[in-house]
């Protein structure tokens, strides 16, 4: 019979569970997720969920990436017991190589082109996002390192990103996203309508 140390812990990952697919619902990508409860890497290390990574079109059935959460790993290493929440992933270089060099590539090096600021709207801009790059050719960032809006604009600015999306707590009630061109400085609220109405939005203001 399980104790009570077992059961919760069953309780604490399902609840981590449950937030996990909340924010992969949120960004669109749940249908792209699988669960397993049988995958199990270093035991002795991971605290938390674990995962791989897998090619889309299959072309190589193998993992091209894994990882997960270490939360005590760096304690152990410092010597001072503490945990520090630390998620790490390792690919395999060799698997990525074969797969670029299997046909046509759909891999291109350019930096982001769109900022997609969010604030306490985190899950939801994490949709945003991936609408944009379904709909357009464009790369997406999404500011999620804590970030004050006049911080994040400074971000975008140094890393010379031409668009900026600002979507607050008050433009998700609205439907709405403030979208600003950092080289023109053109402001707008445009109404999020369908994923074809994007790729209008930002010929209409190109500088």
């Amino acid at each position: 019979m399980a104790n009570r140390y077992d059961e919760q812990l069953v309780q604490e990952g399902a609840a981590e569970l449950q937030e996990l697919f909340a924010l992969l619902q949120g960004a669109g990508v749940a249908g792209e997720v699988r669960f397993t409860p049988f995958l199990a890497r270093g035991l002795s290390i991971y605290t938390g969920t674990v995962y791989e990574i897998f090619l889309k079109d299959g072309r190589i059935t193998s993992s091209i990436g894994s990882g997960g959460r270490y939360d005590k790993i760096i304690g152990q290493f410092l010597g001072d017991g503490r945990e520090y929440p630390a998620v790490g992933i390792s690919y395999g270089l060799d698997v990525i190589l074969t797969a670029l060099t299997m046909g046509d590539s759909p891999f291109e090096a350019r930096s982001a082109d769109v900022f997609v600021i969010p604030l306490g709207t985190e899950a939801e801009a994490l949709g945003l996002a991936n609408l944009i790059r379904k709909s357009t050719s464009l790369r997406v960032e999404v500011e999620l390192m804590g970030r004050r809006l006049k911080k994040a604009l400074d971000y975008a600015n140094k890393e010379r990103i031409p668009y900026v999306l600002i979507f607050g707590e008050n433009e998700r009630a609205a439907g709405t996203v403030v979208v600003k061109n950092m080289i023109s400085g053109e402001e707008r609220t445009i109404r999020i309508k369908d994923e074809k109405d994007w790729p209008s939005i930002f010929t209409q203001m190109q500088a």
